[in-house]
């Protein structure tokens, strides 16, 4: 599928939201912008800056009733439900090592509300600068997927908020 870059949080084909949002410049959309300038930030300050774990109390519920806490941020497919093979990733320059995605989720769903789990990682400690793949291979077709991040930084030291 060929992605169309977003120029707001609601366009024809799909909408992006956040958990929680920095600031203005820091949408949930600018994560789906194809512009490594630009990117969502969540809330400063709800990662153990030394740990990179999630210290906020933002959840998310399965199907299971495994409860997921941490930032999300989160994309609807508006015209028809997907199967997620593949999450491509470009941290922001610099800050690939302290911010990226340690441990978290992708979970799909077909209303908002009642979620699947798709995906876990719970160690992905070797981001790099550039463009990073983690191979999905889901064979159910949603129309949301919520990335919960549940931990940061690739280390456990450093700035990780």
């Amino acid at each position: 599928m060929l992605f169309r870059s977003m120029t707001s949080n609601n366009t024809t084909t799909y909408a992006a939201s956040a958990s929680s949002i920095l600031s203005t410049g820091w949408d949930a959309w600018n994560a789906f912008d194809n512009n490594t300038g630009t990117g969502w930030h969540s809330t400063d300050g709800i990662y153990d800056v030394n740990t990179g774990v999630y210290l906020g109390s933002v959840t998310t519920t399965d199907s299971t009733n495994t409860v997921h806490t941490g930032e999300w941020l989160q994309l609807q497919f508006k015209t028809l439900p997907i199967n997620l093979n593949n999450m491509y990733l470009t941290p922001r320059s610099g800050w690939e090592t302290t911010r990226a995605p340690r441990s978290f989720v992708i979970l799909g769903s077909n209303d908002g509300s009642t979620w699947y789990n798709v995906y876990t990682n719970t160690n992905k400690n070797n981001w790099t600068s550039g463009t990073n793949g983690v191979n999905i291979n889901s064979s159910s077709y949603y129309s949301y997927y919520r990335l919960v991040i549940k931990r940061v930084g690739n280390s456990d030291s450093g700035m990780a908020s």
